[in-house]
């Protein structure tokens, strides 16, 4: 067995028992049921190395679960861009996404439904680079996600080297310590507007509001988990699981979904 598929074991495992308790704590907590189906997925993701990486990989049922998620995952995708169109149609668009974005083939779709939804925006893909934690077995194809290691002055980097493009879009959410950007200082006329197509909504409720944040998939809470495959309609796809949320439907979805925000 080798380093990688011991290292991505160890990350499903955690993210199993993660994803266990935030299961008890959805009751109390609206915020753990998204939270749990995020690990849900990492867990599925994890499976799906390990299969690779021991040659397991190739179960029908396996492939069918996967291929309904990416499905809904895009449906979220072409949501935010034509929401994101039909406001700010014209705008030159940022794309942040993952490293592996020109290779990985859920990540590529997803970024083709963004697109779609975008219809005929200016739109550059890009990611941020971080140097790997000493330690990981990158030579054998296991790279730690942007998201996990990005900070704030990784993404203030990245914005400072593209103020040509007036709208990003973060699929890999904001650094952990997001309360240190820059992008809080700046004013209305000169800031990029930030769409985030995942990431935790919990403190983002004041950002949405004064508009530093045009708009925000999350997952419903309240949702039930199914293996089907989601319906074809892009919108109908979307309703079953997400919410979009915006400046001006923040109030209304803070109202309907009590403890989504702190």
């Amino acid at each position: 067995m080798n380093a990688t598929v011991i290292l991505v074991g160890i990350v499903m495992v955690l993210a199993l028992i993660g994803m266990i308790a935030c299961a008890k704590k959805q009751r109390t907590n609206p915020n753990a049921q998204p939270l749990a189906i995020g690990l849900l997925i990492v867990v599925i993701a994890c499976g799906v190395t390990i299969m690779i990486k021991t040659g397991a990989f190739g179960d029908g049922d396996t492939r069918t679960i996967i291929e309904n998620e990416t499905r809904f995952a895009c449906a979220k995708a072409e949501k935010l861009g034509k929401y994101l169109a039909s406001k700010f149609g014209g705008e030159s668009v940022l794309v942040v996404a993952n490293s592996d974005f020109d290779t990985n083939e859920r990540t590529k779709r997803l970024i083709t439904s963004l697109k779609d939804g975008l219809g005929s925006a200016n739109v550059e893909v890009t990611t941020i680079t971080v140097p790997q934690p000493a330690g990981m077995p990158e030579e054998e194809g296991f790279v730690m996600p942007v998201e996990e290691m990005m900070t704030a002055k990784d993404f203030d980097a990245l914005l400072a080297q593209h103020k040509d493009r007036k709208l990003v879009v973060s699929m890999i959410g904001l650094p952990r310590d997001a309360q240190n950007m820059t992008i809080w200082k700046m004013n209305a006329e000169t800031r990029p507007k930030i769409a985030i197509y995942n990431g935790d909504v919990h403190a983002m409720k004041g950002a949405i509001q004064q508009g530093y944040i045009v708009a925000v998939t999350s997952y419903k809470p309240g949702i039930k988990y199914s293996e089907d495959a989601p319906p074809s309609d892009v919108d109908k796809a979307f309703d079953m699981r997400y919410l979009l949320i915006t400046p001006e439907n923040v109030e209304k979805v803070a109202n309907e979904h009590k403890g989504l925000f702190q």
